[in-house]
């Protein structure tokens, strides 16, 4: 068994780096806002070549450029439900799992993960360090941030047999 602070890993098994958890989530951010972006760009350029008076509606482009945010969040959330992972991990060959090396319930992997942290985030200016707090973590021995503390999760690397 491999130690890490006080997080013992099973034989085999080893904490993916920083580097490779930084890259998953800007491939995540560019994955789920990026669809939603080109989508807003490719039509508001239409609405300027269209007359006034059959330009979108704010509410139109707002709904569809939701849905397109939408549909890739929802399959970031079927990945992490089935394999622990979001398509920036994937590709990282690295996933969630709890400290003892198992897969976690959904449930306890999005409030604790995703939503608590989200919500802790929007605080005015205590949002902001707790950001940096949150991010800095990551370079100490577990290699986990506040949110995988507060989860009881670590990122592993993939390893296929």
């Amino acid at each position: 068994m491999a130690q890490f602070g006080n997080l013992y890993l099973p034989y085999g098994v080893t904490l993916a780096t920083p580097l490779q958890r930084f890259f998953a989530a800007c491939i995540d951010i560019v994955f789920i806002y990026g669809s939603g972006f080109f989508v807003l760009f490719v039509i508001l350029v239409i609405n300027v070549f269209i007359p006034t008076e059959n330009q979108f509606s704010t509410i139109y482009l707002t709904g569809i450029c939701l849905f397109f945010i939408l549909i890739p969040f929802v399959i970031n959330l079927y990945f992490l439900e089935k394999e622990g992972q979001t398509i920036g991990k994937k590709i990282m060959k690295i996933k969630i799992v709890d400290e003892s090396g198992a897969m976690m319930s959904t449930d306890r992997l999005i409030m604790l993960r995703q939503i608590v942290p989200a919500l802790l985030f929007h605080i005015p200016i205590l949002g902001f360090i707790f950001f940096l707090f949150d991010a800095i973590l990551i370079f100490s021995n577990r290699r986990q941030c506040f949110h995988d503390r507060m989860a009881k999760t670590i990122v592993v690397n993939v390893h296929k047999s």
